[in-house]
């Protein structure tokens, strides 16, 4: 039997305290109203038991929505640049994807979401980079999708199947 536990934080500090460690931690849709988040994201990380999956779900493309405030939009990179300023191993991250084009419902034109999913593999509080040596590589997110099919990725298929139908420009 699991046992379930849900901490909530206040949004525009994005502290909580906890002397309980987890094996999965999830945060859905609060990052874009802390003004620093990635304090947040120290303390999830901290929170995480080693081998603990972190789950963040973030706006990428909806309209500002104030509670008080609204302060981010976030791309798969920069969910990518969090895990790696916590150390964390990515396993997965996609904005606006579904298992296949046959789920057009998971699509959306303007309210869209990105996602990250990424593995703590050490103990004890969150081991930050070292921006002394850091270098940026950019990550394979086409590996990171896991499989998923992106909404732009219909839009190529339905042009490239069109033009074999109308090989003329259509203007």
């Amino acid at each position: 039997m699991s046992e379930q536990l849900s901490l909530s934080l206040w949004p525009q500090t994005g502290i909580f305290r906890s002397l309980i460690h987890f094996d999965v931690v999830i945060s859905g849709k609060t990052f874009e109203y802390m003004e620093f988040f990635w304090i947040a994201m120290g303390e999830m990380t901290r929170v995480l038991k080693r081998g603990g999956l972190l789950c963040i779900i973030v706006p990428n493309g909806f309209k500002k929505h104030r509670y008080p405030v609204d302060y981010y939009r976030f791309f798969t990179d920069g969910l990518v640049a969090l895990a790696r300023y916590v150390s964390l191993e990515t396993l997965h991250d996609h904005t606006n994807c579904a298992p296949s084009i046959k789920f057009k419902s998971w699509y959306s034109q303007k309210d869209v979401d990105s996602i990250l999913i990424a593995r703590k593999n050490y103990s004890g509080p969150a081991k930050y980079i070292d921006l002394n040596s850091y270098q940026c590589v950019s990550p394979d997110h086409e590996q990171l999708k896991t499989g998923l099919v992106a909404y732009r990725s219909i839009f190529k298929r339905l042009k490239s199947a069109l033009k074999s139908i109308f090989p003329y420009r259509m203007g």
